[in-house]
């Protein structure tokens, strides 16, 4: 049992106040979503590209969520949140397999630089899916974000990418990804096994 939170924002100036609004709404929606999972929690930040500045900033860490937003390192990332934000998204942990002392196990899961994602269940066949895409990770959620990064290559993650990796994924799953190489898409898919809910605000 994890929790996956998060806004997707539409490009638009924004002042300060509703950018320190929309900071504080995601920081009370991770703490509530702790219930999901004190083990450990993360989130990262969705920016379209600009010269010199990575398009996805994260944070993660061993522990609740309530402790992870008292963090310098979660207020860094808040601060990225800004006019030129496409999502921001947030998980919290119930370790189920991967040790939550090892920050590589706690989410968002990071491949090749590229590929960052989080997600929500437990698979049954990441052992063979590390065989075709190798990770060096301990979680079985790991699995995914190997295969996505496997299938998309050298091109940047897409829906159709998506569509056809997620077969290979036996077990169940909500997950949110994002790809360095085109920072304008933020993607959320579900199988039949996990809820997922979107609110148009």
């Amino acid at each position: 049992m994890c929790g996956i939170m998060g806004m997707i924002l539409k490009q638009e100036d924004r002042e300060a106040e509703e950018l320190n609004m929309l900071r504080a709404r995601f920081t009370n929606l991770l703490v509530a979503t702790e219930i999901r999972g004190r083990d450990a929690a993360g989130a990262f930040v969705v920016n379209k590209p600009r010269q010199g500045v990575s398009p996805i900033r994260f944070t993660k860490a061993q522990g609740s969520a309530s402790s992870l937003v008292r963090n310098p390192k979660f207020h860094a990332l808040m601060n990225t949140i800004g006019t030129d934000t496409i999502g921001a998204i947030g998980h919290t942990r119930m370790a189920t397999q991967g040790c939550p002392t090892c920050n590589a196990n706690n989410h968002p899961i990071i491949m090749k630089n590229q590929i960052v994602g989080v997600h929500n269940g437990m698979l049954v066949n990441d052992e063979e899916i590390r065989e075709e895409f190798p990770f060096d990770q301990e979680v079985d959620s790991a699995a995914i974000f190997a295969a996505l990064s496997g299938n998309s290559g050298e091109k940047a993650l897409t829906a159709k990418v998506i569509a056809e990796t997620l077969p290979i994924i036996e077990g169940d799953m909500a997950i949110a990804v994002a790809d360095t190489r085109n920072s304008n898409r933020l993607f959320v898919a579900r199988d039949n096994g996990r809820p997922l809910f979107l609110l148009e605000d």
